[in-house]
């Protein structure tokens, strides 16, 4: 049993009916920062936050009348409290444990300090490229709407260049500078449409092809 205990990855503690620290695992010395001699006798409510110790004593009240094996991972927002004083997030799996010198709780501590903190980078990673996201669309939004002004100017200008042309050489080149204006229009109307659709002004349709 003691290699076992020794081998597991994660910090084990095992309390007794009353709460104190029966056996812990190298791992929890190290997590918790305390000596073994040290853990052992404790209240297992040492290990927590000030804030949810009196709290925990009903919780384990509660779990002791109705014992039951609650598996890690389970939803709950948890933390401890090492010997300097510092907390951290962790996850913990509870089971009873039944022996001829009483009943214990055996719990798996696992520290999820990491695992939270790329959480939390990631949340705030997407907040970033969301703002970033929304700055882009407003320029593109400002951009084409500046833009669309001194084209459609350019194109009355070139129609009526086209209209009162002779010479079939400067129609050429005014028929060459409306197709250029007029790609232009459609590309910004397009950088318009980019913009609307980012910022949810307007839905996609979804049609099949043939």
């Amino acid at each position: 049993f003691r290699n076992i205990l020794e081998s597991a990855p994660d910090a084990m503690v095992i309390i007794d009916h009353y709460g104190k620290i029966s056996v812990v695992n190298a791992q929890a010395e190290q997590m918790f920062g305390y000596a073994r001699n040290e853990l052992l006798g404790m209240e297992v409510e040492l290990l927590l936050p000030d804030d949810v110790r009196n709290k925990h004593i009903s919780h384990r009240a509660a779990y002791a009348r109705e014992p039951h094996l609650r598996p890690m991972g389970i939803g709950m927002d948890l933390s401890a409290k090492r010997k300097d004083g510092t907390t951290f997030p962790v996850e913990i799996s509870l089971s009873p444990v039944t022996s001829a010198t009483g009943s214990f709780v055996s719990s798996v501590i696992r520290d999820v300090s990491a695992r939270k903190k790329l959480e939390r980078d990631l949340i705030a990673a997407r907040a970033e490229a969301e703002r970033a996201n929304k700055a882009n669309s407003a320029f593109l939004a400002a951009a084409s709407h500046d833009l669309r002004q001194p084209v459609q100017a350019l194109s009355l200008l070139n129609g009526a260049l086209r209209r009162t042309a002779k010479d079939a050489l400067i129609v050429e080149m005014v028929e060459s500078q409306q197709h250029s204006l007029d790609a232009m229009t459609n590309l910004l109307n397009s950088l318009l449409d980019i913009s609307r659709l980012d910022a949810g002004a307007v839905q996609p349709e979804f049609e099949d092809f043939p």
